[in-house]
Order: structure tokens, then C-alpha cells, then sequence
């Protein structure tokens, strides 16, 4: 068969004057025989396209006769949108109809400077208009379909791909399912570097002046990052503190594992430290690791182990209550287990209703569980396994976790290419996915409006603007 996927989709535009269309349209059917991975080897095995074999999965197709500076803008778009949308579930392909060396070696090296990853670059030879039916002058077509249906096209002459025309086609993203209408994650969204140098970040938590505090638990230090990106050493002895939460009178609360306190501690104004849990039922906890607090005021958290475990340790890794006081005061070591059903629990976090709890079960060996587990917070504050939300199998599954006002979790998992924030509905559906240089450990909302995300990974931390307010009980913003 001679006939090529363009010459059904690009036709004869209309008049000079009218905006250039390709004759297929919104609603049209593209047999299978005409997906691009149908035909030719160049994009066949690419990991990041699989789902698209088939034609399942969301697919953005550009035919192009010249590679100019607004399509590399466009390209990058495309590509980062790719790589965020469902574990690399989208395709994103870009065919430029000419097979000149320099046309070749050019889009190899806007590749490889450009850092795109997931948009897949082909050159192929160009029959002419007679099989290719390019529309009239057309510089560059864009066409967006999904399950073979096509649900947007865009058709440009030489010099039309502006600005406002690349904010066009990423509009219509969410007609092929690239994220959902008012996406969470902004198409121009960056994932930028703001500290490094430590050994192993972890525990972020911001506070309302925009200082960000984190851990860095090797070396038993919480460091803060000021406004203006100073990062200093906050505290030198922490006791081992890994996960953080502000309270909601803006005090430092943080677990700390088995090689320090083996407790939940509060930092208290004036710079004392109180010891909020240590044991239950006399016995001392193993090592308290992640926390979440509730609009009454009390602290749930995790208490698993990644060391070597304390000899006088809990008999089995669970997941703890501290009751607080009518006016929201933690009561000290008055401790309910509310989980033991899990393997390792560790990152924690409860909706903004108080009535589920999100427990992340992550265990250290490969054949262990790996999953998000949704558990009903019922009227007495015991809790009932509601339904494992997500298992990433035999990787590495979530760290930490927080909320955003909708109640949609970000959990830090998954390690190399995979490693990132996942963005979660409260019923499990994969909503996004944030890639991270080093392996993501943790992550909160901060600034001003609690829409930057800051995220613990490796040695550093990361910041992201994105189109979602951050749940916390502090600090607050207005309407929350």
C-alpha cells in the first residue's frame, strides 16, 4: 500500500484569506493501517509510545516542511507534556517532509540541545502534493487524536505559529485526555533546581514567612531554604528528623527515626523541643517517620523501619494517632494504633473532609507491597481499609505525600526515568506526573499562594509552579 497517513489527513486549504484546515476533521476515523507506528521501524519499541500501538493512547502529530524556532517552541511543549501525561503514555511524533542530511543532522542537534526526551523526530521523502495533499502553503499541520479519532487539527502558513497559536494547541490537550480541563500541571511548567549540596533531602515543610524547612538526615541536620533561595543550617542536632508538618499555630512538628529521638517532636517559639510521642503502651516507638495532622488538631504518623530495627522496638510497623485536647493540643504519648494491617507504612496524609487517610505501604524489598492504601476514618477515629488506590508493583513505591484542596494526592516514588511526584485523584486515577532529576523523596506546597510544589529529591530540591492549591494546616491562604 503506497498511500501514506498524510495524504489522508492534509488537503487543499481554503481560500488565502481563511484560516488553513486539513480536510479531516474533529470526529473522523483514522484506520489503523495509517498510525504512524504502522508505518515505518523508526518509531517501533519506543518505551514512552506504547500504549499508542495500538491507538489507544492520546496522540499529537505534526507534519512540517522546515524546523523554525516557534516549532522547536511548540516541540518542547509537546515533549514535556509527554513526559508528565500518565507514565508516558502519549505519543508525540514530528515529520518533516524533506530527507536533506542538514535537515537531519540539524533536528539532532535541536534534540539534543533542546533536552527533548519523548517527541519522536522523523525525516521522511516527500512524494510531492499529489500523494501528500499538503494544504495550500501550509508550513506546518498539527493534528490531535485519540482511539483513532481525530479531535483537533491546526494547519499554519509561514510565519502564523505564534506565540497565542502554540497556546492554542496546548489548549486542546485535554480534548485527546492529556490531563484533565484546568490541568493541574501548566504546559510551561518547570521543574527547577533551588538547593543542593546536601546528602539525602527530605521532610519539607513551608512556613508562612516563604522559608522552606527540609531534612537532611545523614547528616542530622534540618536545613531552611529563605526567600531568595539562601539555604541555611537551621538546626545541627535534630535527632534524626525526617518528615515535617506545620502545625496549625505554625510550630515545627517532626518525626525522628531510629538513630536519634524515636519520636514526634515540636519545635517549639522560643526553640525548645517537645516530645509530643515516644512509646506506646510503655513500650518505646521504632522509628516514627512520616505525619499528617487533622482539623481537630491530632497527629497521625507512621512508625516503620528502614535500619537496623531498635531491640526494644514496637512488635510490628503501624500506624499511630496522638489525641489532642478540645482546643487542638496534642496530649502527650496518649497514643491509639489505628493501622496494623500494613507492611511499611510510610508517607501519610489525610483529606481535607478528615475522613479518609491515604497511607503510603512501601516496603524496602522488591516483593513487598508497594501501594497507596485509602482507609475510612470512622465517627470513633478507628480506621477501615477502603481500597488500594494504586500498586507500583515490584518498584519503588511512594515516600511522601500532600494534598491539594481537591483532596488530589502527590506522592513521591519510583526511582531513574520514573522518578517523580504522582498526582492522584481521591479515587486512584493517575492525573499526572512531575519527573525529577534524583530520586523524589518528599514533597508540600508553599508560597504565598501554596501553588509551588517543592519537592526533596537526592542531594537537593526542586520547585514547580503549578495550577493547584496546596491543602495544609498551615499555613493557610484566603478562602481556605
Amino acid at each position: 500500500m503506497k498511500a501514506t497517513i498524510a495524504a489522508l489527513l492534509l488537503s487543499t486549504a481554503l481560500g488565502s484569506q481563511e484560516p488553513l484546515r486539513s480536510s479531516i476533521q474533529p470526529g473522523d476515523y483514522i484506520p489503523s493501517e495509517f498510525h504512524p507506528l504502522n508505518l515505518t521501524g523508526k518509531f517501533a519499541g519506543k518505551k514512552h509510545c506504547l500504549v499508542c500501538e495500538n491507538g489507544v493512547g492520546p496522540v499529537v502529530l505534526i507534519f512540517a516542511r522546515e524546523l523554525s524556532e516557534p516549532l522547536v517552541q511548540l516541540m518542547m511543549q509537546l515533549d514535556a507534556a509527554t513526559a508528565r501525561n500518565r507514565e508516558r503514555e502519549m505519543g508525540s511524533f514530528a515529520i518533516f517532509l524533506d530527507t536533506r542530511a542538514e535537515l537531519q543532522k540539524q533536528l539532532t542537534q535541536t534534540a539534543e540541545k533542546s533536552g527533548l526526551k519523548h517527541l519522536t523526530l522523523s525525516v521522511e521523502k516527500s512524494p510531492g502534493p499529489a500523494d501528500y495533499k499538503v494544504a495550500q502553503d501550509a508550513e506546518i499541520t498539527v493534528l490531535l487524536y485519540r482511539e483513532f479519532v481525530v479531535k483537533a487539527n491546526h494547519a499554519f502558513k509561514k510565519g502564523q505559529l505564534t506565540d497565542q497559536a502554540i497556546k492554542t494547541i496546548l489548549a486542546d490537550l485535554p480534548k485527546i485526555g492529556v490531563g484533565p480541563e484546568g490541568d493541574i500541571i501548566p504546559a510551561d511548567a518547570k521543574v527547577e533546581k533551588v538547593a543542593t549540596g546536601c546528602r539525602f533531602t527530605e521532610g519539607p515543610a513551608a512556613d508562612a514567612d516563604g522559608n522552606l524547612f527540609f531534612t537532611d538526615s545523614p547528616r542530622n541536620k534540618i536545613m531552611v531554604l529563605r526567600p531568595g533561595d539562601k539555604l541555611e543550617t537551621w538546626d545541627e542536632k535534630s535527632q534524626d528528623a525526617n518528615g515535617m508538618r506545620f502545625d496549625v499555630k505554625g510550630r515545627l512538628i517532626a518525626c525522628c527515626g531510629e538513630d536519634g529521638a524515636r519520636a514526634v517532636i515540636r519545635y517549639e517559639k522560643d526553640g525548645k523541643r517537645t516530645i509530643l510521642a515516644d512509646r506506646f503502651k510503655d513500650k518505646r516507638l521504632t522509628a516514627p517517620n512520616d505525619l499528617c495532622i487533622d482539623r481537630q488538631g491530632r497527629i497521625w504518623f507512621t512508625d516503620p523501619c528502614y535500619g537496623r530495627k531498635p531491640k526494644d522496638a514496637q512488635e510490628r510497623f503501624a500506624v499511630y494517632r496522638i489525641d489532642a485536647t478540645k482546643d487542638g493540643e496534642p496530649i502527650v504519648n496518649q497514643l491509639t494504633r489505628v493501622i496494623d494491617d500494613v507492611d511499611t507504612p510510610n508517607g501519610i496524609c489525610i483529606s481535607p473532609d478528615d475522613k479518609i487517610l491515604y497511607v503510603a505501604d512501601n516496603a524496602a524489598r522488591k516483593d513487598g507491597p508497594h501501594t497507596l492504601i485509602a482507609y475510612d476514618v470512622l465517627a470513633d477515629g478507628s480506621c477501615k481499609r477502603k481500597a488500594v488506590l494504586h500498586d507500583f508493583g515490584t518498584a519503588r513505591g511512594i515516600d511522601g505525600m500532600v494534598l491539594d484542596t481537591k483532596g488530589n494526592i502527590y506522592a513521591t516514588a519510583e526511582s531513574g526515568a520514573k522518578t517523580g511526584v504522582y498526582i492522584f485523584s481521591p479515587a486512584g486515577k493517575q492525573l499526572g506526573f512531575l519527573r525529577t532529576p534524583e530520586t523524589a523523596t518528599n514533597c508540600t506546597f508553599g508560597g504565598k499562594d501554596l501553588k509551588t510544589l517543592f519537592i526533596t529529591a537526592g542531594t537537593s530540591v526542586y520547585r514547580v509552579r503549578l495550577n493547584a492549591v496546596g491543602y495544609l494546616p498551615y499555613p493557610k491562604v484566603a478562602g481556605q
